[in-house]
């Protein structure tokens, strides 16, 4: 019995030992008044509190036992509009901290369009700079047709908007705002797209593959490189004669790239800008493929005129593995391979670039093919440009990597079409080396 009643009183002293913590809040531009409360919804008071309904506002909290808060911001031009709240746990690592209280300020761009008739506030999501999920409100903007989200510098957050039936009928896609804070006080304003239908013909025994990149859709010149575009799958029909039809949904303005191909046959790809509207519809190109479009050139055409499209028709390779072109991999690990071609074809100095099909041939020290120490999970690529290369037994591994030969072009608003940087082969692109083993 006297070990149980040591450990009783014990626990009892563990329970009754609560920290008492110093930290402050500070305060922004759009929420320069800040109220800290409890789990009971009572206000806790600072210790001293400067600079009230300005972006220097800090307040400043001692003696706070720690446990779960709620930040409340109101807004600095009325403290009657309540920008949201965001939930902050107060533990032994608050003691001395500042905790910088942001405003996102975030709505509809589009042009006439009204909150609560065209457009209202969705679901939200706030995560912490350690991925754990933060609990917040959104709150009202003393901006029109806007609404504010409250969270700590580092948060990250994504806020859907739904849309009206009317909006949704003239095919306007619903949008989302997120980012990740770094300042105190930002916009974060979206706008909605349309979108519209987008039909190609080709023959059945043809492909036609449509993306776009991730970053700046809107842009000749915008997108993220190095990363696998974001493939748009379409409806097929089958028609009649040995043709098929591919209709894709594709958003208002957006650039494309496109890839059109045929067994045997060299690859065409390009890319351009979809119009959605009627007015302008009659903008896009019109793809009616052919076999006499893709032209008598196989994949493994070479021009072997090395001065061919201003120097730059036959070209190196670069892989993302070290300047020392091997690597050493344990059995099972696995690793992702990016080819490059160098130079790249790119449609102007502004960088916008399609990648030709790259294979990956595994051989031994023989120069046989050998799986038996490496593996792809696809040896071709004709859209994504990564592979994953996984080390499946001892030894050493030889990657023969080359690419195809390809025809580019630009098709402009005005229904014309040009060639990429550099060519003046008419957009064809030789192979590396036509010799596979």
């Amino acid at each position: 019995m006297k070990k149980i009643y040591t450990l009783l009183a014990m626990l009892m002293c563990m329970v009754t030992t609560i920290k008492a913590v110093d930290f402050t809040l500070s305060g922004n531009n759009t929420s320069g008044y800040l109220v800290l409360q409890d789990s009971k919804g009572d206000a806790i008071a600072p210790a001293s509190a400067s600079g009230e309904g300005t972006y220097n506002a800090k307040y400043s909290f001692t003696g706070v036992a720690e446990g779960t808060y709620t930040i409340v911001g109101k807004s600095s031009q009325n403290q009657e509009v309540i920008n949201g709240t965001a939930e902050i746990t107060i533990d032994s690592e608050s003691q001395g901290q500042t905790y910088d209280v942001c405003t996102v300020t975030a709505g509809i761009n589009n042009s006439g369009w009204v909150m609560g008739t065209d457009w209202n506030p969705s679901t939200y999501t706030v995560t912490t700079n350690t991925q754990k999920a933060r609990k917040c409100t959104l709150g009202e903007s003393t901006t029109a047709n806007r609404v504010c989200v409250l969270l700590l510098k580092g948060d990250s957050y994504t806020l859907d908007f739904t849309l009206s039936e009317e909006r949704l009928a003239q095919n306007y896609v619903p949008a989302q705002a997120s980012g990740t804070v770094t300042s105190p006080s930002s916009s974060s304003g979206v706008s909605c797209e349309q979108f519209g239908y987008y039909t190609v013909t080709l023959e059945s025994d043809m492909d036609f593959t449509l993306g776009w990149k991730t970053g700046s859709p809107k842009a000749a010149n915008g997108g993220k490189h190095f990363i696998p575009l974001n493939n748009i799958e379409p409806v097929v029909k089958n028609l009649d004669g040995g043709k098929k039809e591919l209709t894709f949904k594709l958003t208002d303005k957006y650039y494309y790239i496109y890839n059109a191909s045929k067994p045997g046959h060299r690859p065409m790809k390009g890319f351009f800008c979809f119009y959605a509207t009627e007015t302008e519809r009659q903008q896009n190109p019109v793809f009616n493929l052919t076999e006499e479009d893709f032209g008598d050139k196989t994949p493994t055409w070479m021009n072997h005129d090395a001065t061919a499209n201003n120097g730059s028709n036959v070209a190196d390779i670069f892989l993302n593995i070290n300047e020392r072109g091997y690597v050493s991999m344990k059995t099972g690990s696995e690793m992702d391979v990016f080819g490059m071609r160098n130079w790249q074809l790119i449609n102007s100095i502004m960088n916008y670039y399609v990648d030709p099909d790259f294979h990956y041939t595994v051989i031994n020290e023989k120069g046989e093919k050998d799986n038996s120490v490496v593996t792809f999970d696809y040896t071709s690529t004709t859209w994504n440009p990564w592979v994953k290369m996984k080390a499946v037994g001892k030894g050493t591994a030889i990657v023969l990597v080359t690419y195809d030969a390809c025809k580019t072009k630009i098709h402009s608003a005005t229904g014309t079409t040009s060639d990429f940087y550099m060519n003046n082969q008419d957009g064809e692109w030789s192979a590396l080396w036509p010799e596979k083993p």
